[in-house]
């Protein structure tokens, strides 16, 4: 087990690595370290990107962390944050999941799935491997009892991204006291980090332009979201059910599971397959900001699916990884790919797929709990 964990992030790394070195920082390392550089110089991050940098959107404590990697080259810090997100990424699974001579086959499908999609977030060199890792290790924690740990860390991950904010809120409800107060105490330490080092007036500043820009960015177009999956197939009209639908019944499906625990000190019996699976499924298909490098973010429902018993479950693993991943990858030409669209629509058909898997997988849980 250990010796496996060991290999698969030195593989990943090693793997990407060469072609790191050459490229040096892509947009969003480029932007993280710009977001730093300023954070450093006691200016807010989010201002005007600068060249070879998009807007920063992310938390003035991701900011502030990232600012270990200013002394390095390009080549060398592109490197070294692919390490990071390769390692924090493979514990994450480890963490989660058991692997050994009597793992099923398909667990190893999911396992590559999820390799894949982590290959393309460490070109890309974004945080999602790393987000992925550290929500992995969360609710790894969480069904096991540790809800005090487990708020850290999904604190934690929410402080670098957004995304992980609403599962952790649906946790919270499920135990209000045992991870609801230690989430919401962690995640005001993270808020308040910044403040040691700018001050409380600059770090309320730059929370303040944080939010604006998560709300602005709630408006704009996205790239793999359903709603430009369906305008770019010439169906407008389609697009708003579509996402009130996801969210609705996602938001009821969770509601449920919140409230129909037997005790609050259970946390074996809460179902934390489909309901991940589930979660992370609607986020890709909600957020705007979804691109190939936040398909990474379905590691946890490739791989619960694929250690469910269920045959049927296994083949939708099997079906919808090919549509999100196993076309995408390096191991072939593009020529031999299904054809699409150039925004990669197939990836968020699939995630479509497994969205609907993953709710009537919960929903008939939850049914034979109440019956």
């Amino acid at each position: 087990m250990t010796r496996i964990f060991l290999f698969f992030p030195l593989l990943a790394w090693i793997v990407v690595a060469p072609y790191l070195a050459k490229m040096g920082y892509s947009p969003a390392t480029a932007t993280y370290l710009e977001a730093a550089g300023r954070f450093w110089s006691g200016v807010t991050p989010y201002g005007s990107a600068g060249p070879g940098a998009d807007f920063y959107k992310y938390s003035p404590f991701f900011a502030q962390l990232f600012q270990v990697f200013l002394p390095f080259s390009p080549s060398w810090g592109a490197v070294l944050w692919a390490a990071l997100n390769s390692v924090v990424f493979f514990w994450g699974i480890s963490r989660a999941f058991r692997f050994g001579r009597e793992t099923p086959w398909c667990a190893w499908l999911g396992l590559l799935f999820s390799a894949m999609e982590l290959n393309g977030a460490l070109r890309h060199q974004q945080v999602n491997g790393l987000l992925a890792g550290l929500c992995l290790a969360a609710l790894a924690d969480a069904r096991d009892g540790k809800l005090l740990r487990s708020a850290g860390l999904w604190a934690l991950a929410a402080n670098f991204k957004i995304l992980p904010f609403p599962l952790a809120g649906a946790l919270t409800l499920a135990w209000p006291r045992r991870f609801g107060l230690p989430f919401l105490a962690s995640t005001l330490i993270f808020l308040l980090l910044p403040a040691l080092q700018v001050g409380p007036a600059l770090a309320w500043q730059m929370h303040l332009d944080w939010l604006q820009v998560l709300a602005r960015d709630l408006g704009r177009t996205g790239l793999l979201d359903a709603n430009t999956l369906l305008l770019n197939a010439g169906m407008p009209a389609s697009a708003v059910p579509v996402r009130a639908t996801v969210a609705a019944v996602t938001s009821g499906l969770f509601l449920w599971v919140s409230f129909s625990r037997p005790t609050p000190s259970d946390t074996r019996s809460f179902p934390w397959a489909p309901w991940a699976s589930l979660g992370w499924c609607a986020l890709l298909l909600l957020n705007t900001g979804t691109e190939t490098p936040t398909f990474v973010l379905l590691a946890p429902a490739y791989l619960f699916f694929a250690f469910d018993g269920s045959s049927a479950r296994r083949w939708t693993l099997l079906v919808t990884g090919a549509l999100i991943s196993l076309q995408y990858s390096d191991l072939w030409p593009r020529s031999v790919r299904l054809p699409g669209w150039e925004t990669f629509a197939y990836k968020t058909a699939g995630v479509g797929a497994l969205w609907i898997a993953s709710a009537a997988w919960l929903s008939s849980t939850l049914r034979r709990k109440n019956t």
